[in-house]
């Protein structure tokens, strides 16, 4: 087999391949947590000490607990500033990053000064205790990040992160036997599934590996097929494309030297083929954001939400809440959370759309649907990690199973979670989707803010969907 007779005699150079790092969100998601938790500390620890030997030195009697809750304000900045700056990622925690950390010190103390002065509460924080916290502060924060970065490197280099679980897309018996030699002595991968397609594709079996995806059992696909079986290539991608998972495909190595930047799984060269929707770091902030917005959305929100709970049971019998299925993340089934505003309670294998002049809408629910207010619920399935707050429209499931083969691409929906609002929704699609353009039209934006998620994006998605309540009304 051409594709795996230069396994063992490879001369390839490893300066040729990027580094596919191990899995290791887990691990990324606790130092980045260890570090933050760090960061805030050691500035409400600093500004006290700050605090002590200004008073020592001056003999000027400061109020210590007024300056704590500066040192709250100043560290919530600093960690602010530290999230949209990669500086709490896994390989930045590797290393003594001193340059950003006190980048981000001097930024966040910069606008912290900023705001005091513009809102005139000089008077409430030291001067003075500011001066003395910046190199004490600074100092601190350096340290903690020799110690993180130690402790991250060990926990590397001891393999403590966990392996990377591969599912392997093959050929024949000979296939699972090259690859999995070659892996056999990699700590950081372990082949939780191999998969031998056949000559002539048969895309049948593909259902194994993709009901694995969907249990969350494997992290990663490998397309481990000779490429001179393109179609079985072909059609398998096609297929994998619409997994949340990143998918790799193993290269003819008799060719890989003419080709640029291969990416690297344990001893194997690969190319990437699809990757990831969002890192862990990017995961991080967007959840940071989603649970800060959402609790604090339910505590400010909880009047309206009990005075709504109370107008539907006065006006209809029936539950509160409605609840339906819907496909989330890599097409995990959840149950969305809204308030009830129609008289049934459709989750069954055809669920009609609500339309202009629905008789099935109530009095209270057709107030709540135009103005939104029977999504405020779904906070509920963000503070429990089944939707986020900017994302994709999570549709009822039997639209899903329709609509996946209208619309090309209409899988890829599920490879970040579904969203309240969305750039869809911001952009004029809101209410029924009764066309096929109209479903196109959607995914292609959803699709879009995939491709280019950030932060900033999110909060400006945000900002729109307040004035689409305001002055848009297609939901009905």
């Amino acid at each position: 087999m051409a594709l795996y007779d230069n396994l063992e005699g490879s001369r390839l150079k490893a300066e040729h391949f990027g580094r596919l790092i191990p899995r290791a969100e887990a691990i990324a998601f606790l130092f980045a947590c260890v570090a933050i938790v760090a960061d805030i500390g050691i500035i409400v620890a600093a500004s006290t000490a700050a605090t002590l030997v200004y008073s020592q030195l001056t003999g000027v009697n400061v109020d210590i607990s007024r300056q704590r809750e500066s040192a709250l304000v100043l560290s919530a900045l600093f960690v602010t500033f530290s999230l949209g700056g990669d500086v709490y990622r896994l390989k930045t925690l590797a290393i003594l990053s001193a340059p950003k950390i006190a980048m981000k010190w001097f930024v966040a103390l910069g606008v912290f000064l900023a705001v005091a002065f513009l809102f005139k509460s000089g008077a409430y924080y030291s001067r003075g205790v500011i001066l003395v916290l910046t190199p004490i502060g600074l100092a601190g924060l350096v340290s903690s990040r020799f110690l993180i970065a130690r402790a991250v490197r060990q926990t590397l280099a001891a393999n403590h992160v966990p392996p990377m679980r591969l599912a392997i897309i093959g050929i024949a018996d000979e296939t699972e036997e090259a690859v999995r030699h070659r892996l056999s002595d990699e700590p950081s991968v372990h082949v939780a599934s191999y998969v031998a397609l056949g000559s002539t594709p048969d895309l049948g079996r593909l259902r194994d590996v993709i009901a694995l995806s969907h249990a969350g059992r494997i992290d990663q696909i490998l397309v481990a097929v000779p490429w001179t079986h393109s179609d079985v290539i072909e059609q398998a991608i096609v297929e994998l494309r619409k997994q949340a998972l990143p998918v790799m495909l193993l290269p003819d190595l008799q060719s890989v030297e003419y080709i640029s930047r291969p990416a690297q799984l344990g001893p194997l060269p690969v190319f990437e083929l699809k990757r990831a929707a969002l890192g862990p770091s990017e995961l991080l902030m967007k959840r940071a954001l989603d649970v800060s917005i959402a609790s604090a959305a339910l505590i400010m929100l909880s009047p309206l939400l009990l005075l709504t709970a109370i107008a539907i049971k006065l006006d209809s019998r029936g539950p509160v809440l409605f609840r339906q299925r819907r496909h989330g993340f890599n097409n995990t089934e959840f149950r969305i959370f809204k308030f009830r505003s129609m008289r049934v309670a459709e989750d069954g294998a055809q669920i009609k759309q609500a339309v202009r002049g629905d008789p099935r809408v109530t009095r209270v629910g057709s107030f709540l649907r135009k103005s939104s207010i029977d999504e405020l619920p779904q906070l509920l399935n963000v503070i429990r990690g089944e939707m986020s707050l900017v994302g994709p429209r999570p549709h009822a499931i039997a639209h899903n199973e329709a609509w996946i083969k209208m619309v090309e691409n209409y899988a890829q929906r599920h490879n970040i979670l579904p969203g309240i609002t969305g750039l869809a929704q911001v952009n004029g699609f809101r209410g029924e989707a009764d066309t096929p353009d109209k479903i196109d039209a959607r995914v292609k934006l959803d699709l879009k803010y995939i491709a280019s998620w950030s932060l900033a994006l999110d909060v400006k998605i945000l900002v729109r969907t307040v004035a689409v309540l305001f002055f848009q009304k297609q939901a009905y």
